[in-house]
């Protein structure tokens, strides 16, 4: 990575994983992360800017499908359990064919969703974060890894309970 790179890293290690503690500031990251998102990627996502007048929706099973950072084509699928707990939500992710284990914890505040998460693949430890907002319908979310620029994206959709 060449010095230029290193700093952008650097400065958006910064801001995306400062401490957040209230609605307004999540909002922000939020913001600033789909900012970054149409600059990196050029594409502007449906149902974001147009939000309907709803409950949040927090039911426990949702399938989920994204991208992760650096390339639109790397799609995946899979699903989340979401939990209330005395510490806030827990989630835990299983993703694509293997279902990949992640898990994490966050709060919401409002109409977001700030969850930290980690996994590990092949013996080495990963963390990020995941920013949500629900729009009405489904959760759409922007999500960061430590030490890498580009975001990944991902949408949350409820799943009947039975």
């Amino acid at each position: 990575m060449n010095m230029l790179g290193w700093l952008k890293q650097r400065n958006a290690d910064r801001w995306r994983f400062a401490t957040v503690t209230n609605e307004a500031q999540v909002a922000k990251l939020f913001n600033r992360m789909y900012e970054d998102y149409i600059q990196m990627y050029g594409l502007e996502l449906e149902g974001l800017e147009h939000r309907e007048a709803s409950a949040v929706n927090l039911s426990s099973h949702y399938a989920l499908d994204g991208h992760n950072p650096e390339m639109l084509s790397a799609y995946y699928v899979g699903i989340i359990q979401l939990n209330k707990s005395d510490e806030g939500i827990d989630a835990h992710w299983q993703i694509g064919q293997t279902g990949s284990p992640q898990w994490g914890q966050g709060q919401l505040f409002g109409d977001y969703l700030l969850i930290d998460f980690q996994y590990e693949e092949e013996d080495a430890p990963y963390a990020g974060r995941v920013v949500y907002r629900w729009n009405g319908k489904v959760w759409i979310g922007f999500w960061a890894e430590h030490e890498i620029y580009e975001l990944g994206y991902e949408r949350l959709s409820p799943l009947q309970e039975r």
